[in-house]
């Protein structure tokens, strides 16, 4: 019986060192898309969402992705909504709000090359996003709608195959319709006086910081 478990354990041995072993291994190191190993991708961070407001505005957000073999189908998600109020003496009052949101959904090709991972990807859009100022008896009020396609281009980096980090930028082609009202006191007649105006036009912009994720696979 124990000569038996020696001749196996040489055996064991020696097949463990045999150059086919070795090249599976090495292989497998040399494997590029070795961190790209699970088809579901949820990740958290933070979303440009410039488009919407034009200026620069980061708002939470989060993505999801379904990976093919060269790409994935993502939707990405995000915005934001805040609200003041204050008071005080001889009337004043304020009360602020301002709110938006953004979705996204596309395609995004990517290229395993170990633990970094570059994407080239196109996105349709749509957004939305408003605020409204109130100072004593005066409002400024607008409310707009943005659709678009974005082209992207990004790097994830696999810190394992579990878990990664992206960071990619954008250009946005944009649809935009906006609506701003204002009211006020006309200082002579003491009446409301209101004006609306509204507007609409094509959008080109480039948005250097488009996300930063983090991003968990399963």
């Amino acid at each position: 019986m124990k000569t038996t478990l020696t001749i196996v354990t040489v055996l064991l041995a020696l097949l463990a060192q045999s150059p086919a072993a070795n090249a599976q291994v090495e292989q497998d190191e040399n494997d590029p898309s070795r961190f790209r190993q699970f088809k579901n991708e949820l990740s958290f961070g933070i979303v440009g969402a410039g488009d919407i407001r034009q200026q620069i505005w980061a708002v939470p957000g989060f993505n999801y992705k379904y990976y093919l073999k060269n790409g994935a189908i993502r939707v990405l998600a995000g915005g934001s909504y805040n609200e003041s109020s204050s008071g005080g003496g001889q009337g004043f009052s304020q009360y602020d709000t301002e709110y938006g949101v953004i979705v996204r959904a596309g395609y995004q090709y990517h290229v395993p090359l170990g633990r970094f991972m570059p994407i080239l990807g196109c996105d349709a859009s749509f957004g939305a996003y408003g605020y409204e100022y109130n100072y004593q008896q005066n409002l400024d009020k607008s409310e707009s709608t943005t659709f678009g396609v974005n082209p992207n281009l990004g790097i994830q980096f696999f810190i394992s195959p579990k878990i990664s980090l992206l960071l990619d930028t954008r250009i946005d082609f944009s649809y935009r319709q906006n609506e701003y009202t204002s009211e006020y006191l006309d200082w002579q007649t003491n009446q409301p006086i209101k004006t609306v105006t509204r507007s609409a036009g094509i959008n080109t912009r480039v948005a250097p910081f488009s996300t930063f994720l983090v991003a968990f696979h399963f």
